[in-house]
């Protein structure tokens, strides 16, 4: 920036090789986790009952948090079953399809929500800022691990984002390609969507798994050969 400014004729850092920063670790919900989440967050009191509504459209989505505060009921194409998701990271927007779960969630705001807005506060305002309700919901269904974060064991918790990485995850693991990834989720390159080419731990079992069933169907039946003295 300072460079831009023309405070500095140039960058003095531009030729230091920076470190490899590690973006890769993300959750990925399993259907029993998302069940207790998604239950534990209509459970929450609010004025406006929006919060399991929000968090069930980000995980069927994979719509980021200011994407869908800012989703307006004009970009809500229920017939032709898509989003037009207008304020995005990369400022490029971008159509997202819906599924059975976004379209039921959207049918059902729409005969109590009269804004402009999907979600909005219990003023009728745009959302800004998550509910401290989603963080207690979280808590309350003790989604917690342990991971290793500059050589110590921390307690991390599930977050917000984690909603699109399940989602992303989830197409993933379901054979989608790469580009269909990308232009669903907004990636501007392929290093982005490649994180949801790799499965989750239990898709890895169950995919070492079949090999059990194909082994046993084709394994050949082996016949002892009599020695014929010639």
């Amino acid at each position: 920036m300072a460079v831009q400014w023309n405070d500095l004729q140039m960058n003095p850092i531009s030729k230091v090789k920076l470190l490899h920063e590690d973006n890769e670790k993300m959750w990925v919900l399993s259907p029993e986790e998302e069940v207790r989440l998604l239950e534990e967050c209509h459970k929450r009191p609010q004025k406006r009952v929006y919060l399991r509504d929000l968090v069930e459209l980000a995980i069927y989505t994979g719509m980021r948090l200011d994407e869908t505060f800012g989703l307006r009921w004009s970009h809500v194409h229920l017939e032709e079953k898509y989003l037009y998701v207008a304020e995005t990271k990369n400022h490029q927007a971008r159509n997202v399809p819906m599924n059975e779960t976004v379209e039921k969630i959207l049918r059902r705001r729409n005969v109590t929500e009269l804004g402009d807005y999907v979600f909005e506060n219990a003023g009728g305002n745009r959302l800004t800022v998550l509910t401290n309700a989603f963080w207690r919901a979280v808590k309350e269904v003790n989604l917690y691990r342990r991971e290793m974060v500059d050589g110590r064991m921390v307690k991390v918790r599930f977050r917000f984002h984690d909603c699109r990485h399940t989602f992303g995850s989830r197409l993933g693991m379901n054979g989608a390609d790469l580009k269909t990834i990308m232009e669903i989720m907004g990636h501007k390159t392929p290093k982005m969507a490649m994180r949801y080419q790799h499965p989750s731990p239990s898709h890895k079992l169950e995919a070492v798994r079949s090999l059990d069933k194909t082994g046993k169907i084709f394994t050949p039946k082996v016949t002892p050969q009599k020695i014929v003295n010639l």
